[in-house]
C-alpha cells in the first residue's frame, strides 16, 4: 500500500499539527469515524479517524486508520482540564529519512538516524548545544555538517518517525532526555529539556 511507516504509527501533517495513528485491517465506513476501535475483548484500544482510499477514491481498501487509545488517555484530560495540550518540541528539523545519496552527499558515517537540517533559534535544540549543518552539499537547501541523533535515552532511532513517536509516547514539555549524536567522526551526549510546541498562527 506504500505505507512507509512502521506497522501501527504514522504521522499525520496537517496545518501544523502531527498526530499520532495507529493503522490495521479493519473496517471503517463512512460516518463511523470518531466511534471507538475495540479488540477482540470488547476493549477500546483506540478513535476510528479515517479510512486509506484506493487514488483518492471514497472506495474503502480495507485498511483503516486510528488513534491509540494510550494517547487519547494522555491527551484529553489535558483537553478537558486546560482546553489545549502541550506537544513536547526538541526544536530542530530533519529529513524524514537518509538515503544512501542522502549519506554520501552529506558525508555522514551511517545511512540511519536523524540528520539535523536546522535549529530553531533559542529552542531547546540550540540551548542543548545541537548543531545544523551550515557547509554547502550537492543537496539543494540541505547544508553539510550538522548532528546525526543515533539514540534517544539509549534507544536507538533510526528515523525522524523513530524520535517522534518516542517523545510523544513517554514525555512531555520539561522533561530531561538523553541524545547520543554523532558529530564529525566523534559520538557525544546531549541533555536536552524538552519545550512546549509553539502555537501555529
Amino acid at each position: 500500500m506504500g505505507k512507509k511507516e512502521k506497522l501501527g504509527t504514522r504521522f499525520f501533517r496537517r496545518l501544523g499539527n502531527e498526530r499520532k495513528s495507529r493503522w490495521g485491517v479493519h473496517l471503517i465506513n463512512p460516518g463511523n469515524s470518531g466511534g471507538p476501535l475495540l479488540n477482540l475483548n470488547g476493549e477500546v484500544i483506540g478513535v476510528n479517524e479515517s479510512i486509506a482510499t484506493n487514488n483518492g477514491e471514497r472506495s474503502n481498501s480495507g485498511v483503516g486508520f486510528a488513534i491509540s487509545g494510550n494517547l487519547i488517555k494522555r491527551i484529553v484530560p489535558e483537553l478537558i482540564n486546560y482546553g489545549r495540550y502541550d506537544y513536547p518540541y526538541l526544536g530542530i528539523s530533519s529529513m524524514d529519512e537518509i538515503t544512501l545519496f542522502n549519506q554520501e552527499a552529506l558525508g555522514l558515517s551511517r545511512a540511519t538516524g536523524i540528520y539535523i537540517s536546522g535549529v530553531s533559534p533559542d529552542g531547546p535544540a540550540e540551548a542543548a548545544g545541537l548543531r545544523a549543518g551550515r557547509q554547502p552539499s550537492s543537496i539543494p537547501g540541505i547544508y553539510s555538517g550538522g548532528d546525526l541523533i543515533i539514540a534517544i535515552d539509549g534507544q536507538n532511532v533510526s528515523n525522524f518517525n523513530d524520535l517522534i513517536v518516542y517523545i510523544v509516547k513517554y514525555k512531555k514539555p520539561g522533561d530531561i532526555v538523553s541524545l547520543t549524536v554523532i558529530r564529525g567522526n566523534e559520538e557525544i551526549n546531549f541533555e536536552l529539556t524538552l519545550g512546549s510546541r509553539p502555537t501555529q498562527n
